[in-house]
């Protein structure tokens, strides 16, 4: 593809990309204050995108919204997580407590801990992210917003304590692929890097009554939930926000068995895709996809547990 076609073919995706921004301020309850500042930010967003486009010498690793100072390794990661947490609101749930406990299994550069800290300021959450790169983005975040009471973790979360191969694109550093899995060689003109990480059995870290589990772990989801099954550990659990990832190399990763463990442990769950578009067949042609999966126990089943 020429430089001319590459930059239109920019231009148009950051169109698009600010258009459907520009509909989940007015589709997700905000009150009218915040959709003013919403607004304003993605107009920024909008000409920075555009401009980082056709001069990426251009390229921005600093960002602020809402109060909070960002670093991240790209622009456009940036844009993708605040488009995911932030308008989306992918990882909102309600809570009675002040203080809620929260198991963010996939914290990346540390978004969703910021909207987590946005939401709920007293929170007491847990957070793992195995690659080092990634977690000094996240590490540094935590301190520039003098976010406190978090637990910072650089390991993968596991059914088992060991080592086990990360894998991620070589010419996207900090990719919001990264994978446990061999997912990534089922893209096209990927690179792929494989680097050594430390694994943590996530049961260990639940001692205590959890009210949120938030899972984007990249095709692990199984391996986790089924764990936390076997250790009788998800009855501690009051809700979890799950990201689930189909892959044709990874069939253990099974949707059915997930539903499966989320109904005999008493969970209800709504299931919910952003990222299947019509029509379906043309998924016939696809190796891969991602759900989002919310999941409470109930109020009477949790006095049970």
């Amino acid at each position: 593809m020429s430089a001319i076609k590459k930059r239109h073919s920019h231009i148009a995706y950051v169109f698009r990309a600010f258009i459907r921004r520009m509909l989940y301020i007015f589709i997700t309850k905000n009150r009218i204050f915040t959709r003013i500042r919403l607004f304003g930010l993605l107009s920024v967003m909008f000409f920075k995108e555009l401009l980082i486009g056709c001069f990426p010498e251009s390229q921005q690793k600093k960002g602020r919204f809402f109060g909070f100072r960002m670093q991240f390794p790209s622009y456009s990661i940036f844009c993708s997580l605040f488009e995911t947490i932030f308008l989306r609101c992918d990882y909102e749930f309600k809570c009675s407590k002040e203080s809620p406990l929260i198991l963010d299994c996939g914290s990346h550069i540390g978004m969703s801990i910021v909207w987590f800290k946005w939401k709920y300021p007293k929170a007491h959450i847990i957070a793992f992210e195995p690659d080092a790169v990634t977690f000094n983005y996240l590490s540094n975040n935590v301190k520039e917003n003098n976010l406190t009471n978090i637990d910072l973790h650089q390991k993968a979360v596991w059914s088992r304590d060991e080592q086990r191969v990360l894998r991620s694109d070589m010419g996207d550093p900090s990719s919001l692929g990264m994978s446990l899995f061999k997912r990534l060689y089922e893209k096209d003109n990927v690179r792929v890097d494989e680097i050594m990480v430390d694994c943590v059995e996530l049961s260990k870290y639940i001692d205590a009554p959890v009210d949120i589990l938030k899972l984007n772990i990249e095709g692990a989801e199984y391996e986790i939930l089924s764990a936390l099954y076997k250790n009788g550990k998800l009855g501690c659990i009051s809700e979890m926000l799950i990201k689930y990832h189909y892959n044709e190399s990874s069939p253990e990763n099974s949707l059915s068995e997930i539903l499966r463990i989320l109904e005999a442990s008493g969970f209800r769950y709504v299931i919910d895709s952003q990222s299947l578009k019509l029509p379906y067949p043309l998924y016939r042609k696809r190796h891969y996809f991602k759900l989002s999966i919310y999941a409470y126990l109930p109020s009477d089943v949790h006095k049970e547990h």
